[in-house]
């Protein structure tokens, strides 16, 4: 029995790849229709693609574990002409425009009613199937694999996969994802003919027992949805499913994770994606950038100077280079407590700017006028550590930043994102719209060269330049600071969910912007290049691990 359950498992491991990969294409676009075995413009079609990654990385994953009868040639095919059907089931239930996210991974934090030292705070669960609908609803599907069709399950499973998958939609909830108007389905996969082959071998040595199957079916209705079943009353309850869970995972559980947490997490995920993320400058790196910037110079006094290339702040003097070079070394040391204290100072003075706004003056003729906003002003009464230059850095600021200094916008205070330099300002009047300005102390358009120095892309860590640009509708950025930094933001916003609750529910972020106060100088990229970037990480990451 041992050996039937364990081949099971490692069969139903090979079907979750076959769809996990076919529906990650599907978000790159690329051959996404075509299942012949034939390549076309260079790209593989998508059949074959899929048989690569199998052999590739599957095969690999597996190790002693593999075995060719896991997924036989036949099985493969009629896999992902299953996976197709269930794409055109999606399609043909929830519109054009849907979008896949395979194998997607979530947690949150579990009310224990009687807590023991030692028990599980958190609950960790994977999604195999999550779509996103072109209105932004999700729904939430599991793969069923199993030698027998859904129809004869007992009661008992039936139900446990109810409490599952109504277990994923409150932990969805926790990223600002309604999941109470979700379709809720599973998608059962039957394993036929399924037996041990060496029967009399199995009954001498139960160790060599070796079971096989020669394909898989699935019902003409691809997907049995159990939303009801969750949000109605069950016969053997008094509550509904969803009821019950709030004793374990209440739904209040739009609470943000802690700062040290969220700190955690994007410092983990960050190096999985670039390598070199956080990793403290050399000293050997720290004087070849100043001999990129133009070297030490003299002034009249006799002191050492250094300025960075397009600084507008004031530059940093020093009576030996020796001394000159230890106030750079540290500089870039405190670079993430600067960050912080630019971001938490600046928003200050947007908060006082803001308020101001909706104060009003008496002008010489007595006429009632909006009061005028010096944000350098604000900015400077605050502290100028940092921020020495009015002439330059603070009209830079000014330029950047007026635009939120009225009554049309509010700071929201976040600990969490204000230690990662970030200053988020809403929009009153659309609330659905957040704005990030995120405050950097890094040269924002070098390129970091992740993987080695002939990529230049994001995503540089998992794949060569030319793989990305034989696609025409590639919108891949550069992997320089200040696009590195728009990722990491897109990875704090992902952690504080309760900006996107409650009368907030549905928020969108409006723009996402990185500056450098100190060079004066920021970067943006558009919600559907960073989308792009993000997709992308998110699906080689996975293969990664």
């Amino acid at each position: 029995m041992e050996k039937k359950w364990e081949k099971q498992n490692y069969v139903g491991r090979a079907l979750h790849f076959v769809m996990e990969t076919f529906f990650s294409k599907y978000n790159d676009e690329v051959n996404v229709r075509d299942l012949s075995n034939e390549a076309h413009d260079g790209l593989p079609s998508l059949k074959s693609y899929i048989k690569q990654q199998v052999q590739d990385r599957f095969k690999r994953s597996m190790g002693r574990n593999w075995s060719d009868d896991l997924l036989p040639g036949t099985v493969l095919d009629n896999m992902i002409d299953y996976a197709d059907k269930v794409y055109e089931k999606m399609v043909d239930k929830f519109g054009e425009g849907c979008e896949f996210y395979p194998e997607l991974s979530i947690t949150g934090k579990i009310r224990n009613v009687s807590p023991k030292p030692g028990d599980a705070e958190y609950l960790y669960g994977i999604i195999d199937l999550l779509v996103v609908d072109k209105t932004g609803q999700i729904h939430i599907f599991d793969y069923k694999t199993s030698t027998k069709p859904y129809k004869d399950f007992n009661s008992a499973k039936k139900l446990a996969f109810y409490y599952q998958l109504a277990t994923y939609g409150k932990l969805l909830k926790n990223y600002g994802l309604e999941y109470r108007t979700a379709t809720i389905g599973i998608l059962p996969i039957t394993l036929t003919d399924f037996h041990l082959e060496n029967r009399e071998e199995a009954i001498v040595n139960p160790e060599d027992a070796h079971f096989v199957y020669n394909g898989v079916e699935y019902p003409d209705e691809i997907f049995k949805d159990i939303t009801g079943n969750i949000f109605r009353k069950n016969r053997d309850f008094e509550e509904t499913i969803i009821k019950n869970l709030d004793d374990y995972l209440p739904e209040a559980i739009v609470k943000d994770a802690s700062s040290d947490h969220i700190l955690e997490y994007v410092d983990r995920q960050m190096r999985i994606w670039f390598p070199e993320y956080g990793k403290e400058k050399t000293e050997d790196e720290i004087r070849q950038m100043i001999e990129d910037d133009g070297g030490f110079q003299q002034n009249a006094d006799g002191k050492f100077i250094w300025k960075p290339k397009g600084a507008t702040t004031k530059e940093l003097t020093a009576n030996t280079e020796a001394e000159l070079f230890s106030k750079i070394k540290k500089r870039y040391e405190d670079a993430k407590k600067t960050r912080a204290w630019m971001a938490s100072k600046v928003a200050d003075a947007l908060q006082t700017a803001q308020h101001l706004a909706s104060e009003t003056d008496v002008d010489e003729n007595g006429k009632t006028i909006k009061r005028e906003i010096n944000l350098t002003e604000l900015i400077e009464q605050i502290d100028t550590r940092g921020l020495e230059d009015p002439t330059g850095t603070m009209n830079w600021f000014k330029e950047n930043l007026m635009k939120y200094c009225n009554e049309d916008w509010e700071v929201v205070r976040n600990d969490a994102a204000e230690k990662f330099g970030m200053i988020l300002v809403r929009n009153k009047t659309n609330k659905q719209q957040i704005n990030v300005i995120k405050m950097s102390t890094s040269y924002l358009r070098y390129n970091r060269h992740i993987g080695g120095k002939d990529r230049n892309s994001l995503i540089g860590a998992f794949q060569p330049d030319i793989t990305e640009k034989a696609d025409n509708n590639s919108l891949m950025l550069q992997a320089v600071n200040g696009n590195i930094e728009m990722i990491e933001a897109m990875l704090v916003l992902n952690n504080i969910p309760s900006l996107f609750a409650g009368e907030y529910s549905g928020a969108v972020i409006g723009s996402i912007q990185v500056m450098n106060s100190w060079r004066g100088s920021g970067v943006t990229a558009s919600n559907e290049e960073l989308m792009y970037c993000w997709k992308k990480l998110n699906k080689y990451s996975k293969m990664i691990d």
